[in-house]
């Protein structure tokens, strides 16, 4: 076979069908002899070609399809490609079609030692019980194990850094334990119990903190395989676990210990030998919980915490009490009632001082959060920022909030979506709360007295604005607004190439249960719960764009309506709308309101790309999903490469992507949502000058198209949104104008 006939064979082989190959050898009339030899050569070629993949599609025909004495040779060879690319595991089926021999053998298994498993690794002792008793087998194996153990030991010592550095030390002093064989591992099989312990467990919630107590090598086990979660939460849970850490030392050599930063926890561990004085200790030196759930294997664990947990509990919760009073006290007298006199003088002599709250389990206000601390400090202001630690649970602890107030001596607090009345701080030092989603804690509040005349409060929706002004306890308050801010440090014009017609950055949930609406299986066949996904999903999606919004309009009369409407439609009874069918049904609308106007563009043509995690997973928008960007420059070059940023949240036209596109100086295209915006763009931006709404899909559609081929009117509207942002919307002016209201009001 010449060089022609080769490239006209890989063409061929470029296809995903064997059938073809066949055929195509059938026509060259070549011995069945000599078929094999004739494709080993052409896969020879193709790989000194760099060609790898159609030198292994023509491998695998001679060892699938053709039976020939050149089954090992090019079992060995495709093992030997798919070894060097890191496929460990088509390596070890070739391998394993291998005879069984010393050499043979080794290659078998250095597929698990470079792929680092160690658990399969074990499941095949179990499997090849019985030829594991040849010396010199057992003997590769046993190198293996030992190797494999002391990789995976080093690595979880490094993850174990990263879980609890001081445990962390102690287990280094420790050293590698020599003796781990004798905790039960054998080759005939790994002893280990299986499954599952808490994963996704109902009890977790915002205030849950747990404890274990593991005294067996299957416990930790078991705790292991049991925290695992399927959706990690962006917030994290307190995990305590009371072990003796020779025990520890051991489980490090057996068992993966990555998942314990991979879930939703935070762990401590404690040595069960002298956990007293530095349980203790942690309670002082951290922002951490008490624990609010023990998980027991047996009933001596009860024993355990009824005994020696509980009465520690009582005896540090006195002295954390006492502390709580001690600064309370303290506070009291570092702010009296005329507290407020002293702000002149302080602004006089520039010695202002601002602590700014925050937490850092939201992305979104934590960087918000920094980015005004930030505008503060540039108008000569000293400023601090509370925030939890990398390795403390959501929340501040009441306690550690009095000492770092007391420490700090701030002027004025800054809070967002969170009130004075929550830590019970003084009422005369300036408390300045900028709400910014819709929460209990400030929107169901009865008692007028919580607030202070110090107390000064923005919010980001002038619908809740409304809602709130026509509440009991904000009836003599002052609510004004406060629109998401730019950052112009990080958003701001560059020049680039527009590489894309339209954007939409944002993260898709449950794509899969979106998917699944459309497939071909039948009604019939579906679960109930299936099939209320499917039917609501399809519902929303047969509403207009804009009767998505209700379900953020905060009235529970109309989202009752709706649900009904929905149950009419598929012939059932409709329940009670509780705040968890609320919660999953609004879930469901946020990604219909989304899906449904990007879907038309596509239909029609447009040159769309989105960004976030979830589109890869849904087949309407894998072709077109560049996956996540990071806030700051990441995200602001993709605004200035873009030539139409869309908005189509379904709750608020000013959304925050208004402040960063506006930023940058770039074109902007927002949905008009109506009476249940939250924030009307067009109360601050000139529709038509400055920005640019659509109606519904239809409006959408033309609007992109036109402004596509407008491209000199685009430059303007975005240009002159750009010069009304950095003089109204910037962190710096609302810093300023927060400033000018709390010294009105204090008659500085």
């Amino acid at each position: 076979m010449n060089i022609n006939d080769i490239q006209e064979l890989l063409a061929i082989i470029s296809s995903d069908e064997s059938i073809d190959v066949l055929s195509w050898i059938g026509k060259k009339e070549i011995s069945p002899s000599d078929v094999p030899k004739v494709l080993i050569s052409a896969s020879n070629y193709a790989i000194k070609q760099g060609m790898m993949k159609q030198g292994k599609k023509l491998l695998e025909i001679v060892i699938d399809k053709l039976d020939s004495s050149y089954g090992n040779k090019v079992a060995l060879l495709l093992g030997t490609i798919c070894f060097n690319e890191g496929d460990f595991n088509s390596a070890r089926n070739y391998y394993s079609r291998l005879p069984l021999n010393e050499s043979n053998f080794f290659k078998y298994v250095r597929t698990f030692v470079e792929q680092g498993d160690l658990d399969g690794l074990f499941k095949i002792c179990e499997d090849l019980f019985e030829i594991l008793k040849d010396p010199s087998l057992n003997n590769i194996i046993q190198n293996a194990i030992n190797e494999l153990i002391i990789l995976r030991y080093n690595n979880n010592i490094s993850y174990l850094q990263k879980i609890d550095p001081t445990i962390c030390d102690q287990i280094r002093l420790l050293g590698f334990p020599t003796n781990y064989n004798d905790y039960g591992i054998k080759l005939s099989n790994s002893i280990i119990p299986t499954g599952e312990f808490c994963a996704d467990n109902n009890s977790k919630d915002l205030l849950s903190a747990f404890a274990i107590r593991c005294t067996t090598i299957p416990q930790i086990k078991r705790f292991l395989s049991g925290i695992y979660t399927e959706h990690p939460v962006f917030y994290m849970h307190m995990f305590y676990i009371f072990i003796d850490l020779n025990m520890l030392n051991v489980s490090l050599t057996l068992f993966d210990f990555s998942i314990m930063i991979k879930c939703d926890y935070i762990f401590k561990f404690f040595d069960l030998n002298c956990f007293e004085l530095q349980f203790h200790d942690t309670f002082f030196k951290k922002n951490v919980p008490f624990p609010t759930i023990n998980f027991s294997f047996d009933e001596t664990d009860q024993q355990f915490f009824n005994e020696k947990l509980l009465p520690l509990f009582k005896k540090i919760n006195i002295e954390l009490t006492i502390s709580i009073m001690f600064y309370k006290d303290k506070l009291k007298k570092l702010y009296p009632d005329n507290f407020y006199l002293s702000l002149n003088e302080k602004i006089k002599s520039n010695s202002l001082k601002i602590l700014l709250m925050t937490s850092r389990f939201t992305t979104f206000l934590k960087y918000c959060t920094k980015d005004m601390a930030d505008a503060f400090e540039r108008l000569g202001i000293k400023v601090e920022v509370l925030i939890e630690k990398e390795d403390e649970p959501l929340g501040t602890r009441k306690d550690f909030t009095y000492k770092h107030i007391y420490g700090f001596n701030p002027d004025i607090i800054f809070s967002i979506d969170h009130l004075r009345y929550e830590d019970d701080l003084p009422k005369t030092i300036p408390f300045i709360t900028w709400i910014q989603d819709l929460l209990d804690n400030i929107f169901e509040i009865k008692d007028e007295n919580l607030l202070s005349e110090t107390d000064y409060l923005y919010c980001s929706s002038s619908l809740w604005q409304k809602q709130l002004l026509g509440l009991p306890a904000y009836k003599n308050k002052k609510i004004n607004i406060l629109t998401h801010l730019l950052n112009q440090r990080i958003y701001y014009p560059i020049d680039c190439i527009k590489k894309y017609d339209v954007t939409y950055v944002a993260h898709l949930n449950m794509p899969q249960l979106y998917w699944a609406a459309y497939i071909d299986t039948p009604d019939s066949s579906l679960s109930e719960e299936e099939f209320i996904h499917r039917k609501l999903i399809r519902y929303l999606e047969s509403k207009p764009l804009k009767s998505l919004t209700i379900y953020y309009s905060g009235n529970d009369d109309i989202r009752l309506e709706l649900w009904k409407d929905f149950f009419c439609f598929i012939g059932k009874m409709a329940p009670n709308l509780d705040k968890n069918l609320h919660k999953f049904i609004q879930n469901i609308v946020i990604v219909v309101a989304r899906i449904k106007p990007l879907k038309h563009l596509i239909d029609h043509g447009i040159n769309l790309r989105v960004f976030g995690n979830g589109w890869d997973k849904h087949p309407w928008f894998k072709h077109m999903a560049m996956g996540p960007v990071n806030n700051g420059p990441d995200l602001n070059r993709l605004i200035n490469e873009t030539k139409i940023n869309l908005n189509i949240n379904p709750a608020m036209s000013f959304h925050n992507k208004v402040a960063e596109v506006t930023g940058a100086s770039a074109f902007f295209l927002t949905r008009n949502i109506g009476e249940y915006d939250l924030l009307p763009i067009d109360m601050f931006f000139k529709q038509g000058e400055e920005v640019i709404l659509f109606e519904n899909e239809k409006d959408l559609l033309e609007k992109v198209i036109y402004y596509l081929d407008h491209e000199e009117e685009r430059k303007e509207i975005a240009h002159r949104a750009h010069l009304k942002a950095l003089k109204e919307f910037t962190f710096d002016a609302a810093a300023k104008r927060i400033l000018r209201d709390v010294f009105d009001i204090c008659n500085i």
